[in-house]
């Protein structure tokens, strides 16, 4: 897998959609450009045979009672795309966002452990376009680990291409001026849903989501 070249790709072609003074909308926008590259490593390391296999499916969603890190632009398109649903489903799906994040306030990683709110019934995400690199890169070696301790079983060369992927954005990102540090997914989309002006004014270099408990800085 040619990860730097794949991470090359998508930076320089962020880059130059970003040229300039940025948008907080372009900002959003092109993180669709993180996920992609995301997305296409993945799908690399999938075709190498001679590695172990995955054993990831859908409706296998042990993963999806852990908490999740998300990026600031991130949060901002998931709110978007949760605006764009229909009302009665948006109402519905904004209620379980509001327990999620009730029951997520304060808590670590370790201390966290329940479905997410955007887990479906049948065990699908309801975000799946638009779901955030922490749960794009995810994949386990076997499901077992997943199932008997809570952790993915990951593959150390996905890893280690997703970390590099992860500092060149955020590198770029930074180069714009704006925060970067992950926040809880359902506080922060929340927060995105029930104040529009978060957009702009994280647009302009301002922390409008609250850091992790672990105060990671990015």
């Amino acid at each position: 897998m040619d990860s730097k070249k794949i991470i090359g790709k998508y930076k320089k072609s962020a880059s130059e959609k970003l040229r300039g003074t940025a948008t907080s909308l372009a900002l959003i926008y092109n993180i669709k450009k993180f996920h992609s590259a995301t997305d296409e490593l993945a799908s690399a390391r999938l075709k190498n045979r001679s590695l172990p296999s995955f054993e990831c499916a859908k409706g296998c969603a042990y993963c999806c009672s852990l908490r999740v890190e998300i990026l600031p632009p991130e949060a901002f398109r998931i709110a978007r795309y949760i605006k764009g649903i229909e009302p009665e489903a948006r109402d519905d799906l904004q209620k379980r966002i509001e327990a999620g994040a009730q029951y997520a306030e304060g808590k670590t990683f370790k201390e966290y452990s329940r479905p997410c709110p955007f887990l479906s019934e049948s065990g699908t995400c309801e975000i799946y376009s638009e779901r955030p690199h922490k749960c794009r890169k995810y994949f386990s070696v076997k499901v077992s680990a997943c199932r008997e301790n809570n952790s993915a079983l990951e593959d150390r060369e996905l890893v280690d291409a997703e970390n590099d992927l992860v500092r060149a954005f955020i590198e770029l990102y930074k180069k714009k001026k704006v925060v970067m540090h992950p926040a809880e997914l359902s506080n922060a989309v929340l927060l995105a849903l029930n104040d529009p002006s978060l957009e702009e004014r994280w647009g302009k270099g301002e922390q409008v989501f609250d850091l992790l408990p672990e105060k990671i800085e990015l």
